[in-house]
């Protein structure tokens, strides 16, 4: 599922600052624990994906990942904005009743 994809529209379109402050609220405030899982989770999921490259012959170093990133540049720094949003969420969650 890809996140980007759902038909969804934000009330507003994040800032830098936004994500900025969101993300320090939660180093502030949320149990270091939740944060802990959160890091533990996405290590897992960058591992998988490097494994699932590397059984598929797939070799992508710095330099592509540049071109990729930089492909439209625009998008890639809008979907990391609610990315990470996402992962503050997440952090939220866990840490609810």
């Amino acid at each position: 599922m890809n996140i980007f994809d759902e038909d969804l529209e934000p009330v507003k379109e994040p800032t830098e600052e936004d994500v900025t402050e969101a993300i320090k609220m939660i180093l502030d405030k949320a149990p270091k624990w939740t944060i802990i899982e959160e890091l533990e989770e996405i290590a897992e999921y960058i591992l998988i994906l490097e494994k699932a490259l590397q059984k598929n012959n797939i070799v992508v170093d710095k330099d592509d990942m540049n071109k990729i990133k930089f492909e439209d540049e625009e998008e890639f720094k809008k979907e990391k904005k609610w990315l990470l949003l996402h992962f503050v969420g997440k952090i939220i969650k866990k840490e609810g009743p």
